[in-house]
């Protein structure tokens, strides 16, 4: 791998580290937030609101986002998408670029719909006051994160592939 590309990866990867730190942190502000506004919110929790209901329905929503993350991750990463219709083209040093902001959007992405699933025990918490429920999709969310972190090997190897 040349040096300017290794330099670019090394960039994109620092990013995507920052961003990836970014989102899993929000996690914990989230929990942080709700157990600072737990008293203040008891005064606004439905009391006939069907709380166990939710929770299922929203479950069976994470659970489909939980999968479809990691699948729209790997098709976008491994498929035909990137190296593939790089190479058709005329190689240049702006594929190098494209591939790289590809890699960005699509670990953005990902992490977006892993956020969402802790987003979802918040809202339960707004409803409810239950912090289990918050704790069940924060981890969910957690463990999506780190499932879907950034991976400069699959940089590497889309960069690879390209080069051959």
């Amino acid at each position: 791998m040349l040096s300017t590309q290794k330099k670019l990866l090394q960039d994109v990867m620092n990013k995507a580290w920052i961003i990836w730190a970014a989102m899993f942190g929000s996690l914990a502000v989230i929990v942080i937030a709700c157990y600072a506004m737990s008293d203040t919110l008891k005064l606004f929790a439905l009391q006939d609101f069907s709380i166990s209901l939710a929770r299922n329905i929203l479950l069976a929503v994470s659970a489909v986002l939980f999968v479809m993350t990691g699948n729209i991750r790997r098709f976008q990463m491994h498929g035909k998408s990137i190296a593939q219709r790089i190479a058709r083209r005329n190689r240049s040093e702006s594929d190098i670029n494209l591939i790289l902001l590809k890699y960005m959007s699509v670990m953005i992405i990902s992490l977006m719909l892993s956020e969402i699933i802790g987003i979802f025990g918040l809202l339960l918490f707004l409803l409810g006051q239950d912090f289990s429920s918050l704790y069940i999709f924060v981890a969910f969310s957690a463990v999506s994160m780190l499932i879907n972190c950034p991976k400069s090997k699959e940089v590497q190897n889309i960069l690879e592939k390209m080069n051959k």
